[in-house]
């Protein structure tokens, strides 16, 4: 069983991402439609969305946002077959900055200070625990059962349907929109309420530093 540490991140992630193939730096057409997908988020944290007009100020950053989730999904899906652990953390890093920045970019032009204070106090709470090095995968010594942990939070089960989403040409599709965003929602939900939580009995912390030197130097993610 693996379990987390609080080894210093950033400048492994800046390292993992950065071995990214170069073949998958071109720019990603739209296939997510971003007030959609902000707006679904916030309903599955709980939060009725009243300012919806004012969502067309996100419309400009489409490319961007499918982009970082083309890429957070290939990661988290441990697409390239590198390190798992690895690939996980950079995925959820990835997630994590890309909502972050649509927190901040939305928080320009929408007036629903309720949603918003909702999606950033969810986004806040799990970026803190990846950069804490709070990310889990294994098998319980007790049950035998897989988990995967971000905090306290069991997640496997979101994780696995992460990876059931895949891009489906470069057309915008709200069906593929809502699906993304209603189990990204689930996720920021679990971790907001369950995150703090201790990590799984019996986990062994991981030492990131030493994990990336042995098995992050030829990752291609």
């Amino acid at each position: 069983m693996v379990g987390a540490g609080c080894h210093p991140w950033k400048a492994v992630i800046a390292v993992v991402v950065g071995l990214v193939r170069s073949s998958a730096q071109s720019e990603e057409k739209a296939w997510l439609q971003a007030d959609v997908f902000l707006r679904r988020i916030v309903t599955e944290l709980g939060v009725e969305m009243k300012d919806v007009e004012s969502l067309d100020c996100l419309s400009s950053s489409q490319d961007q946002l499918s982009a970082n989730m083309t890429r957070a999904l290939d990661l988290v899906s441990n697409r390239f077959e590198q390190d798992y652990l690895l690939s996980l953390r950079a995925g959820l890093e990835r997630l994590g900055q890309s909502l972050a920045s649509m927190a901040l970019q939305s928080s320009a032009c929408l007036r629903d200070d309720a949603s918003m204070a909702a999606f950033k106090t969810a986004v806040a709470q799990m970026n803190k625990l990846v950069m804490a090095g709070r990310v889990n995968a294994g098998y319980c010594p007790f049950t035998g059962k897989q988990q995967t942990t971000l905090g306290g939070s069991e997640v496997g089960r979101l994780l696995r349907k992460l990876t059931t989403i895949r891009r489906q040409g470069a057309t915008e599709t709200a069906q593929k929109t809502r699906k993304l965003a209603r189990v990204i929602g689930k996720l920021l939900r679990e971790v907001r309420d369950t995150g703090d939580g201790p990590d799984p009995a019996g986990a062994i912390p991981v030492n990131w530093e030493m994990r990336m030197a042995m098995f992050g130097g030829h990752m291609e993610l």
